[in-house]
Parts: C-alpha cells; structure tokens; sequence
C-alpha cells in the first residue's frame, strides 16, 4: 500500500489529499532567483518541499504565503525547519530515517499552533512504525538540484525561522480558490505542466487565478521541467491575458524558466 492511502486509512489530521513529498526541489532555484529582488516583496509561492520559502526569505523576503494541495507538504516543511533550529542542517545527506526523526522531535519545543500541528502528526507517523518500510515512496528526489539548492549559512534563515508563523493555504491553483490578498510575485514552479492540455475549466481557473492574484505590476514565475509541449496550450492562454518572457529553455537535465507579467 503506497503512503498516502495509508495516511489516509489510518485517519492521521483527517487527511483527505496526501500524496509523496518533494524531498528538494527539482529546481535550480539559485540560478532563477538571483534573477530578482524579493527583499520586502508580498511572495505566494507553492511549498512543495520547502526550498523556495527557505531561498526566498534567505533573500530578504517577509511576507510570504504558501500553498499546495498536497496536505502533508506542511509538516515536512516543519521537520527542516526543526533540522535548521536544531541541527544546523539544511537537507539531510542520507534517507530519512524513524531514528534520525526521533532525535528531532524530541527537541521540538513549538512555537506556534502549526508546529505543535506538525509536531502531532511526526509523532503519530512514529508510532505507526511505518516510516523506514515506506520511505522510498514518500519522497521524490533530485540529485542534480540539491547541490545548486543548498543553503550553507543559515544563520539569516535560522533567526526568521525563530520569529515568524506562516499562513499555509491547502488550495488546488487549477481549481476555485479564496485567497483575497495581491501579490509581487507568485511561485509557481511546472504547476502549469501537471494540468491536463483536454481540461480546459482548469486551464482557464488557472490562469483566472493567477490574474487575481498578481497585483498589476505582478510577475509569476513558472517552470518548465519536462522538454516537451504539455505546458504549451496553458501558455497560449496565458498570452491571452499577459505577457510571457522565457528566461531559458529545458533541457534534458535542467529545468526552463518563463515570466508571466501583468
């Protein structure tokens, strides 16, 4: 049985989506975001494993909201937050281990409702003793990206990370949203290549989305991992409503980039 059915059959938070964890972004994040300044800048990025929300508050960003419809996203995201506070560890060079997870945990001292949250769900998972069986299936992994993604001082991170609790949204950006704020900047990584070039309702409530989350003189920042045309009929779309800047093409080992400006 694959991890997430078993989550949710064994009723961990409730969870009605979950499904496997980016161990590290599958994206060369340093090379696309020395590209901007985020400093003070309003950012809705997706969580996903958690490395655009670490770059980008390492780069100076205060204000950042999260989302992504996979539910246990936001706890992985706190056990790095937990291996930065108290191991000084940005990724952890081996497979996860229940061993490894216990020595976090028993360190945690959470200093908000969402890491008291995450803290529940790491004990139960645990107690389960499921961990080390499943461990291959609930990640999936980038070699190629981690050395480019790695944070080395994280003495910025560290003290943001001390401070300040993050609005999570649990939202499908292809499908209806509620999210009322405007953003500088939206992170969206290949999101755009996992809709379906026949669904044409989540096409449009994709793009509809970004529009109203942008502010008018917004930027979205998208992927294109795969060399291949699956993003193309979203982008068409797109060209409708904004404007579309490649900042590089895919390859069959690195990632593209595009811009989408109001």
């Amino acid at each position: 049985m694959k991890i997430d059915k078993y989550i949710v059959n064994n009723d961990v938070l409730n969870f009605t989506r979950c499904d496997q964890i980016y161990f590290n972004s599958n994206e060369r994040l340093n090379d696309i975001f020395d590209k901007f300044n985020f400093k003070d800048k309003r950012i809705f990025s997706v969580l996903g494993s958690g490395d655009q929300a670490f770059h980008l508050i390492n780069r100076g960003a205060r204000k950042i909201d999260l989302f992504d419809c996979n539910n246990i996203a936001v706890y992985y995201f706190y056990l790095r937050v937990w291996m930065i506070r108290y191991f000084d560890m940005y990724y952890y060079s081996n497979h996860l281990n229940s061993t490894f997870i216990k020595n976090i945990i028993c360190k945690v001292k959470p200093i908000n409702s969402n890491e008291n949250n995450a803290l529940y769900f790491w004990q139960k998972i645990i107690k389960m003793k499921i961990f080390d069986e499943y461990e291959d299936s609930i990640f999936v992994r980038n070699s190629i990206c981690m050395a480019n993604n790695k944070i080395d001082d994280l003495k910025k991170l560290k003290h943001y990370l001390k401070h300040n609790k993050f609005n999570f949204h649990n939202i499908d950006i292809s499908g209806e949203i509620s999210v009322d704020k405007k953003y500088d900047y939206l992170i969206l990584s290949n999101i755009a290549e996992w809709i379906s070039s026949s669904d044409y309702n989540n096409i449009w409530q994709f793009c509809r989305n970004v529009d109203q989350l942008l502010k008018d003189d917004g930027i979205a920042i998208c992927s294109k991992l795969w060399n291949d045309d699956n993003d193309k009929r979203v982008k068409d779309i797109l060209r409708r409503l904004f404007s579309i800047n490649n900042l590089n093409d895919s390859t069959n080992y690195l990632p593209g980039y595009y811009l989408v400006k109001k």
